[in-house]
């Protein structure tokens, strides 16, 4: 899933929270172990929840569970990776009643 590295860039320390809720929480000791740094402990959790979870491993899933840890600016940022288009509103044009002309 395309959304896993740009994830665990905004998840920082709270990537222990998103792990109980992805259900991988067991595995938090060995990510500590194996990774020094924070943003590679995130995304080893979220490789871990890819892997165990199989189809279930969503971008639905993991927003849902993201938003269910009160992470609201990190779930609208993997919102609009997972769905670019739905971040952006539509442009409304002035309507000033003119058709314009074909030209030839």
């Amino acid at each position: 899933m395309h959304v896993l590295e740009p994830a665990s860039k905004m998840l920082g320390h709270h990537w222990k929270r998103l792990a109980i809720e992805l259900g991988v929480s067991r595995h938090v000791p060995k990510i500590e172990a194996k990774y020094v740094r924070i943003r590679e402990q995130a995304l080893y959790c979220l490789l871990l929840w890819e892997q165990t979870a199989g189809a279930q491993a969503t971008g639905r899933r993991l927003i849902d569970a993201i938003e269910a840890c009160d992470m609201k600016r990190t779930a609208a940022h993997v919102r609009k990776v997972v769905d670019p288009k739905s971040g952006k509103k539509k442009k409304k044009g002035k309507k000033s009643g003119k058709k314009k002309a074909k030209k030839k």
